[in-house]
């Protein structure tokens, strides 16, 4: 939870822009020391100007020039010599080289101050907004492009103060033409001494600098914010969209359920129908017999002449019954038939009702497959959004951002290459390469015990004697084999700068500075 506690974006971005406070602190104060024209002003005419018409120089381009100057006055005063214009006018020596002194110290010191501010701006502020801070995606398009020439301006700024703090020489091509810089040149007599601009120059470019990375900032953190609050719309969105397909999928089981009822009563009706059909043609069949049965015995009432009583009597009553059973039979066919109209009506109307069923199915379907695009469109912009916050927030993405940089900044002797970056195992890889070219393995032992292991994982005098047993007689592959297994534990922790440490601290400071060749070469 701490390492993914400092690896929290709004730490990180807190911690950028309390760097950014403090060297604006520090900044303001240099400025109110040699940002001031009044004193730039009065030093260039009592003391630079005096000095170059004594000494005959006629630019004083670096600080170095300046203190031989000094030292030169120092000399004639101590030497007893009086110290005189180019018009014969003798100078209050011991005063100008008081004021010498002082403004001789301020630079030394606020120099200092500033490279210090450039390295921590450097390694605090610009790496971080380097490695956290940038590959928007195109969400903000303009505004992504926009940082880009931001980070292109502050790199070049950069890129001039890094020049004019650590050059041997102040070249005018390097200043400033707007602004403070110009106004110091403006107003002051740089001529002689381009070295009074030096200062006020720096400050003007690490101001605009610092303004350029709270703009770039303030963006990033406006980013964070509308990805959260987009995400957040889209996890909404979603949300929504899922309960009206959830609803709209209802909707179409239930007409489905609805559909397979109506077919289901239809094939009733039509069972029936068929059943009523069979029934009345059944009937009518008999009630033909029965007429022609009817018939028959009337016709043997009316020739009765041959028939005796009983016979006579006997017909009459099969013909009163062949009567009632036509009456019957009539009345059965006309309840069927009644029957089967009305069944027939609402086998129409169950018809009429499926096939608006089936166009609302049909409709309902292509309703549910637009929700289904709908929600897989808004389920993927919502994964756009999850993956563009995670990329920024996750502690995961951000730690792997951090492994993959590598800070470079002047030490004493100014790299070239400070804002170039190579990944640590990379840069190491090479290292390791160079120490096996060029090692002999000379008091490998000692090496080992200078480098950094991580705890619980210290190299032991078991391990020693194991890699002494595996090569017994040749003593650079135990080198070899000591820095792999020390990388091996290491991991990800293993780095050059440990590695040159314990080389200088092992007295292989042949190995180590080529390894330092290396890095200025990247």
């Amino acid at each position: 939870n701490k390492e993914n506690m400092e690896f929290n974006l709004s730490n990180i971005h807190q911690r950028i822009d309390c760097t950014l406070r403090q060297l604006q602190s520090q900044h303001q104060h240099v400025d109110d020391v040699l940002g001031d024209i009044k004193y730039l002003k009065t030093l260039s005419l009592e003391v630079l100007m005096v000095v170059n018409d004594v000494y005959q120089c006629p630019r004083i381009k670096s600080l170095k020039e300046l203190k031989n100057i000094r030292d030169r006055t120092t000399h004639d005063i101590s030497s007893g010599d009086p110290c005189v214009d180019n018009r014969g006018k003798g100078l209050d020596s011991l005063a100008v080289l008081n004021r010498l002194n002082d403004f001789i110290s301020k630079m030394d010191k606020y120099i200092a101050v500033l490279q210090e501010m450039y390295m921590g701006f450097t390694q605090k502020v610009l790496v971080p907004l380097q490695t956290f801070c940038s590959g928007h995606q195109p969400y903000i398009g303009r505004e992504d492009i926009s940082l880009q020439r931001i980070e292109s301006e502050i790199l070049d700024l950069m890129s001039k103060i890094k020049v004019l703090l650590w050059s041997p020489e102040v070249e005018d091509y390097y200043f400033s033409n707007e602004l403070f810089s110009q106004t110091v040149a403006d107003e002051v007599d740089c001529t002689a001494c381009p070295l009074l601009r030096l200062i006020p120059d720096v400050l003007q470019k690490m101001n605009a600098v610092f303004t350029r990375a709270q703009t770039w900032l303030r963006r990033d953190i406006l980013y964070v914010q509308n990805t959260k609050a987009a995400l957040h719309r889209a996890s909404k969105k979603c949300v929504q969209m899922r309960r009206r397909y959830d609803l709209a999928k209802e909707a179409f089981a239930q007409l489905q359920r609805e559909a397979t009822e109506t077919e289901k009563s239809i094939r009733s009706h039509e069972e029936r129908l068929a059943h009523i059909k069979e029934e009345i043609q059944r009937y009518r069949k008999e009630r033909e017999k029965v007429r022609e049965s009817k018939t028959q015995l009337e016709d043997k009432l009316q020739d009765s002449s041959n028939l005796i009583d009983v016979s006579l009597d006997v017909l009459k009553v099969r013909v009163k019954a062949l009567r009632k059973r036509l009456l019957v039979l009539g009345t059965k066919i006309e309840s069927r038939e009644r029957t089967f109209g009305h069944i027939k009506e609402k086998l129409k109307a169950l018809k009429i009702e499926h096939k608006i069923i089936q166009d609302r199915i049909k409709n309902s379907e292509k309703y549910l497959e637009e929700m289904e695009e709908k929600l897989k469109a808004l389920l993927k912009t919502k994964h756009a959004w999850e993956q563009r916050h995670a990329l920024k927030t996750d502690p995961e993405h951000l730690r792997a951002k951090q492994e993959a940089k590598t800070v470079r900044i002047p030490l004493k002797a100014v790299r070239v290459k400070t804002f170039v970056t190579k990944t640590r195992q990379q840069t190491l890889q090479r290292a390791l390469a160079l120490v096996e070219e060029i090692y002999d393995g000379k008091q490998w032992k000692r090496l080992a015990t200078r480098l950094t292991w991580p705890d619980g994982a210290h190299i032991t005098p078991e391990d020693m004697a194991a890699i002494q047993a595996r090569c017994p007689d040749d003593v650079p592959a135990q080198a070899q084999k000591m820095l792999m297994l020390w990388r091996a534990r290491c991991g990800k922790m293993a780095s050059t700068e440990s590695l040159m440490l314990a080389l200088k601290s092992s007295d292989q400071l042949d190995v180590a500075e080529r390894i330092e060749k290396l890095l200025d070469e990247q």
